[in-house]
């Protein structure tokens, strides 16, 4: 079995949760005995594979090119959406032409769920919010997000020792504006309970503020 997995271009060099799972599904798909390719746009001939996948319908100029290539094809077409609503952010920033191109192209991501054998959100909320916002009748299987652990040698964070904290939360994702760690900040100051964030900095000045709240580290 060949499959494409097809992807944002900048990937690699603006490194995301959907990164990650393209490239992890292509490791295991490959121990599988799957022939699995990576797709970044330089691959416009689909002929030869059996399934196409697709990422992100947040990134919705290049997977919708990547989709109406595989239905010229008569290829089937399965999607990792990583979808939640944008409308609030972009509102919440006042970035109203991100806000008015997120809008035009809600006939596109539904153009792409209906035309999809499968689609793979990573939980049921998300599969609810799918249903709700783009295509009710979507074949929906929710596969959640996994983690890595390469053997039981493997030393983790043992955050609890390292920091002398007792209860805490932990949250893991690219510091910047869009994962609002600033507010989860304030928040776990308030009830006094310690915040850890592991993640890329995108924005320092962003880490430099919620780093200002008692109890958050990084």
């Amino acid at each position: 079995m060949k499959v494409l997995m097809c992807i944002r271009s900048d990937y690699f060099r603006n490194f995301g949760g959907d990164s990650r799972q393209m490239l992890k599904s292509v490791e295991y798909l490959r121990k599988l005995g799957v022939e699995a390719h990576i797709n970044a746009g330089d691959i416009t001939d689909f002929s030869s594979y059996d399934i196409v996948h697709l990422f992100n319908l947040a990134s919705m100029g290049e997977t919708y090119k990547y989709y109406k290539i595989a239905k010229s094809y008569k290829k089937n077409i399965v999607l990792s959406p990583l979808y939640w609503d944008r409308t609030l952010y972009y509102k919440y920033i006042n970035n109203i032409e991100n806000l008015k191109l997120w809008e035009r192209c809600s006939a596109y991501r539904k153009e792409i769920v209906k035309g999809c054998k499968l689609i793979f959100p990573n939980s049921y909320m998300e599969a609810e919010l799918l249903r709700k916002q783009i295509y009710h009748r979507g074949n929906y299987v929710v596969i959640y997000n996994g983690v890595e652990v390469i053997s039981d040698e493997t030393p983790l964070y043992n955050l609890k020792d390292r920091y002398h904290l007792d209860s805490y939360v932990l949250c893991v994702g690219r510091i910047c504006v869009m994962k609002n760690q600033l507010v989860l900040a304030k928040i776990c100051n308030e009830l006094n309970i310690p915040l850890v964030l592991i993640g890329n900095i995108k924005d320092k000045a962003y880490l430099d503020a919620c780093l200002k709240f008692k109890g958050t580290l990084y």
